[in-house]
């Protein structure tokens, strides 16, 4: 058995039809009897096009240190490469970049992070 049988091969899904969504106009009815969920009816569109459903991306959730790991790596590499340009020594430039990683680790690690409401 293949993919193409299970349907496993299709990324996206059988193709669908458009479908509004209807609120119901009376108090209780909905998914539950709360009201508070509109009911579906296929109502499909003029042109019966294929869509792809919305899909909310997020950035995968990385951990503080981490992140500050990567900070701190990406701006020594930058100033690793701004010593040498300047005309300093590899192992002075590199010296200098490794201080340069500890201290912003320490830095964004302790002082970063997301604004709290």
């Amino acid at each position: 058995m293949d993919e193409s049988e299970t349907g496993s091969a299709n990324f996206f899904g059988p193709a669908r039809k458009r479908v509004a969504l209807v609120r119901d106009s009376g108090p209780g009815e909905g998914s539950g009897g709360t009201g508070r969920f509109p009911q579906r009816e296929a109502k499909t569109s003029p042109s019966s096009t294929v869509t792809i459903p919305a899909v909310h991306l997020r950035l995968p959730s990385i951990d503080p240190g981490v992140r500050a790991f990567i900070w701190a790596l990406v701006l020594s590499l930058y100033v690793f490469g701004g010593l040498l340009a300047i005309g300093i020594d590899k192992g002075t430039s590199l010296v200098l970049s490794l201080l340069s990683l500890g201290g912003i680790f320490l830095y964004v690690r302790l002082c970063g992070g997301d604004a709290r409401a």
